[in-house]
């Protein structure tokens, strides 16, 4: 059914006096062009001096004293206060004298976008052209019939048939009224240009076109006529914005207690004001490289089942609430995480396992924090990423020192090929008979040849003498396990530079002549003095400036 809705805000009954007296109950308080809440905007004031020319009624787009009436009214786009959206309704404020009986009248409405803001003109006399907006230029938004308009004060509402998309522009409302005949086949002829019998418009910067249609422009109707010359107020509904739904997330999740077996948690539900129905929860369980979730029925604990887990892996919990809104599961956000703790409970905490080649074969190295009723440790290797095809490489178990301080271990593996790749796994052995996989870690053995250097030795010094801004080099090899200091000396017994920490290996020297100052040394003769564990050597050399 057609809502068509009158809000009695009644202030007399037909008495001017008593309408000026009394208080309105209920009404509107009109100040201006504005929101009053979030969804309605007023244009107008109903409250201002109505036209004594037409004291039957105020502030309607059309009129009842006469059998037909049409009005177009511009709103301007500055007057919407910004507002965008769907108008649902239309509302005018308007004050009656005395009740009228208007069950007979049908009315339509429509609207259109415009960019003008007046339609020009005051006054037209018989044959001008009067302006208008073209009918066609109009989309339908109501129809219905008028209920009776009793007196005072009141707020007729007209719920729209099809909303109005209002995105912005000057918003025209075009009214037609009609009583007892159906105006349905009319298409818009009456809206023409050019009249032969008397008419009136009354417009201008108001933004308003009231005209009194002549009886000779459609034969079939007389009187086409308007309310009095003024605009009405109005009061456009917007569509309520519909508010993203709330889903509210457990709250104060935590770790009721930890073992090598399980975790278990416990939570508080969710806030129960949000939207959806709460059917379970969601429990997740995510590390570096994964995320595991488990669904749960309605109950705020969960018990995760961690025995195939790598407990060195570092992970957390959190959960999330399940809803069922509009026919499917929706989930809320996360609730706060929590990451267990390990280190405890465990028997053996290994920090680092690693390893890598070296010139004997590939050392694996491995350090534990804490070790509690260990009984050893083994090394596995395979040559594919798969533990059982591995198979012990250690002669003898390795044994743990069982303390709380960091300890570090490693064990070289000789018997590899060069250009292999081997997978290493540690095993870690516990007194109660239990033992836990540690890996794999792997490694790209590539041969490394050491050269062996038998003694340690230097050449003769190169060019010699040497002179300001000339660099002498001398050539050094150092034997095998073994580091050498090279020291330069006067005459005199003192040292003026030195080259120290040279080790195995080949090293060639530069001296610019410059002592450990960085000053260039005085003319003579200098000794330069090689020293190891198994070599001392001395050599000369001139300076000259």
């Amino acid at each position: 059914m057609k809502k068509l809705i009158l809000s009695l805000l009644i202030l007399g009954l037909g008495l001017i006096c008593a309408y000026a007296a009394a208080p309105v109950q209920n009404s509107i308080n009109y100040s201006g062009d504005t929101i009053l809440n979030d969804n309605e905007v007023y244009i107008g004031n109903p409250d201002v001096a109505y036209n004594a020319s037409y004291p039957q009624f105020h502030n309607l787009p059309i009129r009842t004293r006469t059998s037909r009436s049409v009005s177009q009214v511009i709103y301007l786009e500055s007057e919407m206060a910004g507002k965008t959206g769907l108008i649902t309704h239309l509302t005018y404020t308007y004050i009656s004298y005395g009740t009228i009986r208007n069950n007979d009248f049908q009315i339509w409405f429509y609207y259109a976008i415009t960019d003008i803001d007046d339609f020009g003109i005051s006054t037209s006399a018989n044959g001008t052209s009067l302006p208008y907006m073209p009918y066609d230029d109009f989309t339908p938004i109501y129809y219905g019939w008028m209920p009776d308009l009793p007196a005072g004060r009141h707020d007729l509402v007209l719920e729209l048939d099809t909303p109005i998309n209002y995105t912005g522009g000057n918003l025209v409302i075009q009214a037609f009224s009609a009583y007892r005949i159906d105006w349905n086949g009319l298409n818009g002829d009456f809206l023409n240009t050019t009249y032969t019998g008397s008419a009136r418009a009354i417009g201008g910067s108001n933004g308003n076109l009231f005209v009194n249609y002549p009886a000779d422009v459609v034969s079939l109707y007389s009187a086409y006529s308007f309310a009095e010359p003024h605009r009405p107020n109005i009061k456009f509904t917007f569509e309520a914005s519909q508010s993203d739904p709330i889903f509210n997330a457990p709250t104060d999740l935590e770790i009721v207690s930890v073992s090598r077996q399980e975790v278990v948690l416990s939570w508080n539900a969710p806030d129960p004001d949000g939207d959806g129905t709460l059917v379970g929860y969601r429990v997740n369980r995510e590390s570096e490289t994964d995320l595991v979730y488990f669904d749960i029925s309605n109950v705020t604990t969960y018990t995760d089942d961690i025995e195939h887990l790598n407990l060195l892996e570092d992970f957390e919990y959190f959960v999330q609430a399940i809803y069922e809104y509009n026919g499917g599961d929706i989930f809320s956000e996360p609730s706060n995480t929590v990451k267990p703790n390990f280190y405890h409970i465990l028997p053996v905490t290994v920090t680092r396992f690693t390893a890598h080649s070296v010139s004997s074969g590939i050392q694996i190295n491995w350090t534990t924090e804490t070790e509690n009723n260990m009984l050893s440790y083994r090394v596995l290797r395979a040559e594919i990423n798969d533990v059982n095809a591995a198979r012990y490489i250690t002669t003898n178990d390795i044994i743990p020192q069982n303390q709380v301080t960091t300890e570090n271990y490693n064990y070289i593996d000789r018997y590899v090929l060069n250009g292999n790749t081997y997978y290493y796994w540690l095993e870690a052995n516990e007194i109660n008979g239990t033992s836990e996989i540690y890996g794999p870690v792997n490694v790209y053995f590539e041969e490394i040849v050491e050269i062996f250097y038998a003694r340690t030795f230097m050449s003769n010094t190169y060019p010699n003498p040497l002179t300001n801004g000339s660099v002498s080099a001398i050539d050094i090899t150092v034997k095998s396990d073994e580091t050498a200091e090279l020291r330069i000396f006067n005459i005199r017994g003192q040292m003026v530079r030195e080259f120290t920490g040279l080790t195995s290996g080949q090293h060639n020297i530069k001296w610019d002549g410059r002592d450990t100052d960085g000053r260039y040394v005085s003319s003579g003769i200098y000794l330069y003095q090689l020293t190891s564990p198994s070599s001392h050597e001395i050599k000369r050399i001139v300076k000259l400036n």
